[in-house]
């Protein structure tokens, strides 16, 4: 997307480094220059503009008015009164659009809010640029976006084609949307960021209107000033960035020379030296003075007494550090080393031992705490040999005798003769499980799960009588649907038969009016022209591809027709309904449910009869009491077992017990051993702290601090001199490329521009003459006019006169001039579009008719986009014309 702004830097670029590595500067270089700067100008020239479409909205005279305009490729002419808008339409909109600038307001002056929509493409891409113009108290606002398009220019330009040129009620972007193209909004951070961008690819405003648009009233190059008219020449070759590049290099330049002056300054460095030097000398005499690396920096003793007194006095220019100042580094820190080697070993060792301290006394809590654990467990067994009775089991087995008696007694009272009873008679009628034990507790159970089975049976009952309302409601609704349904199904058979006799109405409509419009009575011959069809071929296969979209209309609509099936949809639905009428299945589905309605009602007659029979009271009672009398003889049995095993286990316990005794005798030796270790142990610790405080008071440390900046300050000074003398290397180079900037300023100043555009203008002169010969009997002279310190752009009229100005053409010489100059750019810059408005006022019907066949001859070697304003009858009546186009006010 920004290749176009990626070529201007790339050719910046080349002019900038290229020269770097040129040998030798002039005339080489500037042929290498020359050569890049053609290539560059004629790839960029074919990369033009292209506008697809574009949609108003309350702009200009059009209020509350949406009209789009499809720039198809052809030949257009513009009919439109004065202050019908088109101008709006056809150049101010679209300009507004890509450049955000405009000679005047396009927000109708009554209107709140409008919209401008242009689809352009550019380099094969294609965007939808959305201005929002919003009336403000000084001034309209614009709020924009700007959205890419997948598709391409020439599959949009094909979805266009049945579209006429001016469409009115008509929004681009929903008609985008409508035919499925997808578009991607880019995100910016604010309104100039977004025209920064637009501005980054497109070509610059001047080239688009000096191009592609010529305004009645739009300046004549051919008048303007000759700096002037270079100016407007430079900006058609996009040849601004010799200008741009000129100032890359002016800056480069400035930038040289104050980096020299900035590099010759060496108070800084001098300073830094001399610092530095009392720093290194100061850091000595520390060292000397602690005594312990004495021995070690002694051999520098006499370098650094002489530097002592010269140090005020020393420069940097042949400055160098004697070897023996760096050579005492590597003795004083292989003695710090050992030092501190041998620190760390004493270090180390402490942690090994209170390591082992550390370890010995976890033991000596583990060993007693064994000992707890065991005085803990001799007690409990203590209390349990203590519980260990023999008269005391008896008691226990005596008393649940009496309990299990008492609960024989409850289950002669139970009522387990009628339940056993009713169980075989009635179990297998009620779907009752088989049961082998009648007990009391299992009979009370019982009981209550056929009060519950009467309870479920009743609201089965009750659950049935629900069933059949529903299926009575759902056949009434579902009779409702179908009729619905039926009613839907016959609308929509009678909406497709009206619509198949609407196409078929239409189609021979459409036939009668393309035979009627085939038709033209030709005076010459006096009858029927039998070519017209073969004359206007593309207004006729406009027509038929029309038609074809009509007949494809009437074939997708018979195949809906045929996919919806409608009449097999319709007997269906009658034939559900008339089921339902009948009442098939649903007879059926009520004799089911009265019939388990029945069965219901007789089980719970049966279920009620035999409960009137039984207490069910007095059965709750018995239950509970047999319950209680359980509980109490499960306590009793549990106590049992506890005896029993305490009983059974005395002389097992009596065992653990020694055991017990032994281990905690054999860990209080343990105890006694550890806590010996131990005490060896911090004996040994006591001597090793010693040793290092020994280390720490000596602050070989702080002996390490000073040989570290010594070394520091050492290596400091050694780079500075070091950079010192790149230092000046990098002067030395820095000079010799101001050299060569300067050299290439003068190069980019005037002598590439005269290059390039002596080399084009031949070109584009002979291009403007070859129109200009065909209209009017002189010629026109463009040369560049070399002034000291600027190039101007000279144009001078060569006839039968002589040689002589512009300005003495007449208005109507100069218009012919103009338009002849438009032609000219857009046939030398291969541009894709061009539109031209009221360009050939004021002329003679003579000079009017060579310009109507000058304006042929353009258009016929052209396919282009070609749209035309005029009032001028014979332009109008040109034959090159594919359609007319109206603009109303």
């Amino acid at each position: 997307m920004k290749e176009y702004r990626k070529e201007e830097s790339d050719f910046s670029f080349f002019l900038y480094f290229g020269v770097i590595f040129v040998d030798g500067i002039g005339t080489i270089f500037l042929q290498k220059v020359k050569i890049v700067l053609r290539v560059f100008i004629l790839r960029k020239k074919h990369k033009m503009l292209d506008l697809l479409a574009v949609s108003y909205w309350n702009i200009g005279p059009f209020r509350d008015q949406k009209k789009t305009l499809f720039f198809h490729k052809g030949k257009y002419l513009i009919k439109a009164p004065i202050g019908s808008g088109k101008s709006f339409l056809f150049f101010d909109g679209p300009s507004y659009a890509l450049y955000k600038s405009a000679s005047r307001n396009l927000l109708n002056i009554q209107s709140k809010i409008g919209m401008i929509k242009l689809l352009f493409a550019y380099n094969d891409q294609v965007f939808l640029i959305k201005r929002t113009l919003k009336k403000g108290k000084s001034k309209d606002s614009c709020a924009s976006q700007l959205f890419q398009i997948s598709e391409g220019p020439e599959v949009l330009e094909e979805k266009f084609l049945g579209k006429p040129v001016l469409q009115e009620n008509l929004d681009l972007e929903e008609y985008l949307q409508e035919l499925g193209v997808q578009m991607e909004e880019e995100s910016f951070k604010n309104e100039s960021d977004l025209q920064a961008h637009l501005d980054d690819f497109l070509p610059p405003q001047a080239v688009f209107t000096s191009t592609a648009i010529l305004l009645q009233d739009a300046k004549n190059i051919f008048e303007l000033q000759p700096a002037e008219r270079l100016e407007v020449l430079k900006n058609v070759f996009n040849l601004m960035s010799i200008d741009e590049t000129k100032e890359v290099v002016k800056e480069k330049r400035n930038e040289v020379k104050y980096q020299i002056k900035a590099y010759e300054d060496t108070s800084l460095v001098q300073e830094k030296l001399k610092n530095g030097l009392k720093t290194l000398i100061s850091t000595r005499k520390m060292i000397d003075e602690k005594g312990q690396l004495s021995a070690q920096i002694a051999p520098a003793k006499d370098v650094f007494e002489e530097l002592e007194m010269l140090v005020e006095k020393l420069g940097i220019d042949q400055f160098e550090l004697d070897e023996v100042v760096g050579g005492v580094i590597a003795p004083m820190q292989s003695v710090i080393t050992q030092h501190q080697e041998h620190y760390q070993q004493q270090k180390s060792q402490i942690s090994a031992f209170l390591t082992q301290k550390n370890d010995l006394e976890r033991q000596v809590l583990n060993a007693k705490t064994d000992i707890e654990k065991s005085e803990r467990r001799i007690g409990e067994i203590d209390r349990l040999l203590e519980k260990v009775s023999l008269e005391g089991i008896a008691q226990l087995r005596n008393e649940k005798l009496q309990l299990q008696n008492q609960q024989k007694e409850l289950e002669k009272e139970g009522f387990a003769e009628q339940i056993q009873r009713f169980w075989q008679e009635n179990g297998p009628k009620l779907d009752l499980e088989a049961r082998s034990d009648f007990g009391l507790l299992q009979n009370w159970l019982a009981v209550q799960s056929l009060i519950a089975l009467g309870k479920n049976l009743k609201s089965g009952s009750e659950l049935l009588t629900e069933q059949v309302e529903n299926l009575k409601a759902k056949a009434q609704t579902e009779q409702t649907r179908l009729q619905d349904q039926i009613k839907s199904l016959m609308e929509r058979e009678q909406f497709y038969t009206q619509q198949l006799e609407n196409l078929t109405k239409k189609i021979a409509d459409f036939d009668a009016a393309t035979e009627e419009s085939a038709h033209y009575e030709c005076q010459e011959i006096g009858a029927a022209c039998p070519f017209i069809k073969a004359i206007n071929k593309q207004h006729f296969e406009q027509r038929e591809q029309e038609k074809q979209k009509i007949l494809k209309e009437d074939s997708d609509l018979k195949a809906r027709i045929q996919a919806e099936n409608l009449a097999q949809k319709l007997q269906i639905a009658q034939q559900e309904l008339e089921k339902i009428k009948t009442g098939v299945g649903l007879t059926e589905q009520m004799q089911t449910i009265t019939l388990k309605q029945k069965e219901n009602e007789e089980k719970i007659q049966i279920l009620r009869a035999f409960l009137l029979k039984i207490d069910f009271k007095k059965l709750e009672e018995l239950a509970g009491k047999y319950k209680e009398l359980s509980v109490k003889i499960a306590t009793i049995e549990r106590e049992l077992v506890t005896q029993e095993q305490l009983a059974n286990q005395a002389q097992t316990y009596q065992q653990e017990k020694s055991q017990l005794q032994g281990m905690m005798r054999t860990q209080s030796i343990q105890i006694e051993q550890l806590m010996t270790q131990k005490s060896q142990i911090e004996e040994q610790m006591t001597v090793l702290q010693v040793q290092i405080s020994q280390y720490q008071q000596d602050n070989w440390d702080l002996q390490m601090q000073l040989v570290q900046r010594y070394e520091a300050t050492y290596q400091s000074l050694q780079t500075l001199i070091v950079d010192y003398k790149n230092l000046q290397i990098k002067i030395k180079g820095l000079a010799e490329q101001g050299k060569i900037l300067d050299n290439l300023y003068a190069i980019l100043n005037k002598e590439l521009l005269l290059f390039v555009l002596s080399e084009y203008l031949p070109i584009l002169s002979d291009v403007v003459n070859s129109y200009l010969v065909g209209v009017v009997d002189y010629q026109i002279s463009i040369r560049l006019m070399e002034t000291s310190e600027k190039l101007e752009l000279e144009t001078k009229i060569l006839d039968a006169k002589g040689e002589r100005d512009i300005k003495s053409l007449s208005g109507g010489q100069r218009a012919v001039l103009k338009l002849v100059w438009m032609l000219a750019i857009s046939s030398y810059m291969k541009t894709k579009l061009l539109f031209l408005d009221e360009t050939i006022n004021n002329l003679d019907n003579e000079t009017v008719g060579r310009v109507s066949e000058m304006l042929t001859a353009f258009v016929k070697q052209r396919d282009m986009k070609f749209y035309t304003i005029t009032h001028n009858a014979e332009i109008q009546e040109m034959k090159i014309w594919d359609d007319t186009i109206e603009v109303k006010p």
